[in-house]
């Protein structure tokens, strides 16, 4: 199944198959339901393509002869990275199984394409210029870190050099 492309199989009915989630927020808007009664049990595990954009609230739906016309929402909650790294298009897919496999459902998976739309909100702010050092010498400038959201707990921010040959923290 290609992620960006949703599909449905006969025997099933999904309502918006392309949903758009901002990140941190929840979505109940893509909803499952069965197209006719089944015989026996009928359970449809729902699975987040990339769990570090999208999680799913309940991966476990199931459908019997009582509730098979009641729609079940898809809860889709798109996950806040902290990167400003554009919108994402994340595949959540669908597997259908059936205590009784005559079920027309049994068997069956779909996928729904859920674009994830970046929040634009970074982890911190830095602030105090970029430094410019010579070679052999030194930058006794100040930066600030600023986090752009109130931390839940302690924060400690450890800098480190990608090429120690060329510049050393300390």
């Amino acid at each position: 199944i290609n992620p960006g492309i949703p599909s449905t199989p006969a025997g099933v009915t999904v309502t918006n198959t392309t949903p758009q989630i901002t990140e941190n927020n929840t979505y109940l808007g893509s909803t499952i339901v069965l197209d006719s009664a089944p015989v026996g049990t009928v359970t449809i595990s729902i699975t987040s393509g990339d769990l570090t954009e999208i999680t799913i609230g309940s991966p476990t739906l199931t459908f019997d002869s009582t509730n098979w016309s009641t729609p079940q929402a898809i809860i889709q909650t798109a996950i806040e990275d902290y990167e400003v790294d554009g919108n994402q298009t994340t595949g959540v897919s669908y597997t259908i199984s059936s205590t009784n496999t005559s079920d027309v459902v049994h068997g069956k998976f779909g996928n729904i394409a859920t674009q994830v739309l970046d929040s634009g909100r970074d982890l911190f702010t830095i602030g105090g210029g970029t430094p410019t050092v010579a070679e052999g010498g030194s930058d006794n400038t100040t930066y600030t870190f600023v986090l752009d959201d109130a931390p839940s707990g302690s924060v400690t921010v450890t800098l480190t050099s990608t090429d120690t040959n060329e510049v050393i923290i300390g």
